[in-house]
């Protein structure tokens, strides 16, 4: 596996984490309890979702799709920090 793949299947989760999270946010289809623990687990998750409240961005649809982009971008960028450091342990530990 490489760098790049570990950042594309990185991303590939952020976007399906925060998609799922954004639209269940939206949606809210539980009772007011489960709805409250899944605003704070897309909070903790996607922590770009914080504009909605912070009126930076003003349309709703802006937030969302930079939710989305953004979360896929920092757990792709996690996923290959993660990776290559795991790699260049793995180097090391041979010599």
């Amino acid at each position: 596996m490489s760098v790049k793949l570990a950042f594309s299947l990185g991303a590939l989760a952020g976007i399906l984490i925060s998609s799922f999270l954004v639209s269940v946010s939206i949606w809210q289809p539980f009772s007011a309890e489960i709805n409250t623990q899944l605003y704070w687990l897309t909070f903790k998750l996607c922590p770009l979702f914080i504009l909605m409240y912070l009126h930076i961005v003003s349309s709703l649809t802006a937030v969302y799709v930079i939710t989305i982009i953004g979360n896929g971008a920092l757990y792709g960028l996690i996923c290959a920090a993660v990776y290559a450091s795991i790699k260049g342990i793995g180097r090391v530990a041979r010599i």
